[in-house]
């Protein structure tokens, strides 16, 4: 007797639902994923000069200090106080100053950088103020309705001024 060998089918792996369970998995990573932004702050800043720099002695009555410690703690003139009150000192500063005001700001290393852009948000909220103010004074516009030249008239009289403390 003879035997005949028989074709033997080789079973095969049912990959129908394969791309189905591709397309589960990565929509799951995708909703599960975080996406992180950076934060920063909007500024345009100057080109950088090639000379060098030179230390400048400024004047305590047109110097206002502000102070980030590593709890988080604000301080203006070395009195702490909250950032709402930080932007009113700051208007009333900046307003009896003029252009010859500075803002000084000092952050310790163990400051959170969100305290900082707050602070920075606020005094920028500052500037808005005090600028609108002189613009309804003189204009009686805000600062954001004014013509090129009537803007930096008042840029001239309330210019931005901060400055932050450098380590040594």
């Amino acid at each position: 007797m003879r035997l005949r060998k028989r074709d033997k089918d080789i079973p095969g792996l049912n990959t129908s639902s394969t791309a189905d369970i591709s397309f589960m998995l990565l929509i799951f990573f995708l909703v599960t994923t975080s996406m992180d932004t950076d934060k920063g702050l909007r500024r345009v800043m100057p080109e950088m000069e090639k000379q060098e720099t030179e230390t400048v002695e400024i004047a305590q009555s047109t110097a206002l200090n502000i102070t980030i410690d590593a709890d988080n703690k604000i301080s203006v003139n070395d009195s702490v106080t909250t950032l709402a009150t930080m932007r009113e000192e700051a208007e009333r500063f900046i307003a009896s100053a003029g252009k010859e005001h500075v803002i000084c700001i000092d952050t310790s290393d163990d400051a959170d950088y969100d305290t900082y852009f707050h602070v920075q948000n606020e005094l920028i909220e500052a500037y808005k103020n005090v600028r609108n103010a002189a613009a309804n004074k003189l204009y009686g516009k805000r600062y954001t309705y004014l013509k090129k030249t009537d803007k930096d008239k008042i840029i001239r009289m309330y210019p931005q001024r901060i400055t932050e403390k450098m380590d040594e």
